[in-house]
C-alpha cells in the first residue's frame, strides 16, 4: 500500500519489481487487499490488457493514519 500510496497506481508487474516478489506473491497480497476494499484493480487507459492498482479511499485513510507510526518506528 506504501509504494501505491507514494508511486501512485501500478500495474502488478511493476509493483512486483519495486518490491522484490513474485508474480504469484503480488497476486496473492492484491487479492487480499481488495477483499478488504483497500485497493482496486482498473484497466489501464492506454493497455486494456494491463490492470493498475489503485487505492480505495479506505485504504488511503488507513495508509495516512498508519505512514506516521511507521516512520516513528524506522528513526528509532
Amino acid at each position: 500500500m506504501d509504494a501505491i500510496y507514494h508511486l501512485g497506481p501500478l500495474t502488478q508487474k511493476e509493483l512486483g519489481k519495486k518490491l522484490s516478489r513474485s508474480g504469484g506473491n503480488i497476486t496473492l497480497v492484491v487479492d487480499n487487499l481488495e477483499k478488504n476494499n483497500l485497493a482496486k484493480r482498473k484497466k489501464d487507459e492506454n493497455d486494456r490488457r494491463k490492470y493498475r492498482i489503485h487505492l480505495t479511499k479506505k485504504g488511503k485513510d488507513l495508509i495516512v493514519k498508519v505512514l506516521p507510526v511507521l516512520n516513528k518506528s524506522y528513526c528509532r
